[in-house]
């Protein structure tokens, strides 16, 4: 009679073990290894999978890789390396929100072999709801996998820099700037920066810049998460040199704050002394009570509030208020207000608003005749 495999299995064991059993002296008893399962060749798989905000002509990303996404992400790619296709196999693609209900989104595809499947899920009326998402592939109504992601309060649009002082003194325990100051004294020998960053980013990359005229003195990178207070130094020999001053700090790439400063006697520069954006409110221009970083799409229109000393007679302050974008940056608006009179003046420019704006990432760049005085990032919900 014949047995089946798995009765032979158990047969060639039990004869092993009774023959060792009956082994005179000196019998060695083997183990028994059970050889591990072997995947078959040909069976289809989902290799590497990433989710991106962009991609290109070739179905590469072009955005960066991310598994933690902002509000108003206007779209979320997913590139995923599939194997071992049967030919012409029917890919289902489906994203669904962890909170349950219908699927946010369906599409089928179709591929054979070693296939790169690209798709995406575009962001619904009002941006994405904040909270934890799902997709995933199907080859032929079976599940090869599925990648997770979050949509979060504090996504890229919310990357920026609070609360940026320049100082001469930091706190002994902390280590944390304090008793901001727009003007120092000859014979400083330190100057620090200290700002937030705030971002969802836990390894933010963050370069701060020390210049004078423009030039940069000296560039140093941070390790510094977000939502922690950052400190950088600037020092040069036994004491600053005596001038005008600007430090930047940037952010993945982008700056996003800066402050001018003075070293020594009295300066002859214009210096920023305080800037603010806020919602243009009233037929006054005043300037803004307090800086806002968030507004809502519909409104009157925005405000940006500067306050500059040293100004030269008939000086002339300008605001471009800019959207960034997946494709690039694009100029709405830009107005100006001359300042008549010299010394120390505020500034303020509105930007009108017909209806409502666009929910994304703006910023406010101000100048004061051709020099960049400060770059204001901000989010439309």
């Amino acid at each position: 009679m014949m047995l089946p495999m798995k009765y032979k299995t158990i047969s060639m064991v039990a004869l092993a073990a009774l023959l060792c059993s009956c082994g005179g002296a000196g019998t060695e008893v083997q183990d028994v290894v059970t050889a591990p399962p072997v995947t078959q060749p040909g069976e289809p798989a989902m290799g590497s999978a990433v989710l991106t905000t962009a991609v290109d002509s070739n179905g590469e990303s072009a955005g960066p890789t991310a598994t933690d996404f902002g509000r108003v992400t206007e779209r979320i790619y997913l590139i995923a390396e599939l194997t071992d296709l049967a030919p012409d196999t029917k890919i289902d693609i489906s994203w669904s929100s962890m909170k349950g209900g219908e699927p946010l989104h369906r599409s089928t595809d179709s591929g054979s072999g070693n296939y790169k499947l690209v798709t995406n899920l575009r962001a619904p009326s009002g941006g994405f709801e904040v909270g934890d998402y799902q997709v995933f592939v199907y080859a032929d109504n079976e599940r090869l996998g599925h990648v997770s992601f979050h949509i979060g309060g504090k996504g890229k649009d919310w990357t920026g820099v609070r609360g940026l002082i320049v100082s001469s003194a930091v706190t002994a325990w902390t280590n944390e700037a304090i008793e901001p100051k727009k003007s120092f004294s000859k014979g400083t020998r330190r100057i620090y920066a200290g700002f937030q960053v705030r971002t969802n980013n836990p390894n933010p990359y963050v370069r701060v810049a020390w210049l004078r005229g423009g030039k940069e003195l000296a560039v140093n990178d941070l390790e510094c998460g977000a939502e922690v207070r950052c400190i950088d130094a600037y020092e040069k020999g036994k004491q600053v040199p005596m001038g005008d001053y600007e430090v930047e700090i940037d952010v993945n790439g982008e700056v996003m704050a800066r402050r001018s400063f003075h070293v020594g006697g009295d300066s002859v520069s214009p210096m920023l002394m305080h800037v603010a954006l806020g919602v243009a409110k009233g037929k006054k221009k005043k300037m803004p009570r307090r800086h806002n970083e968030v507004f809502k799409g519909r409104m009157s229109g925005l405000r940006c509030g500067v306050r500059i000393a040293n100004l030269p007679d008939e000086a002339v302050v300008k605001v471009a208020w800019i959207a960034m974008t997946d494709s690039g940056e694009e100029e709405k608006y830009i107005a100006e207000e001359i300042v008549k009179g010299g010394g120390s003046k505020t500034a303020v420019v509105d930007w009108p608003i017909d209806g409502a704006l666009e929910p994304g990432r703006y910023k406010a760049v101000v100048t004061l005749g051709s020099r960049k005085l400060e770059e204001l990032a901000f989010t439309v919900k």
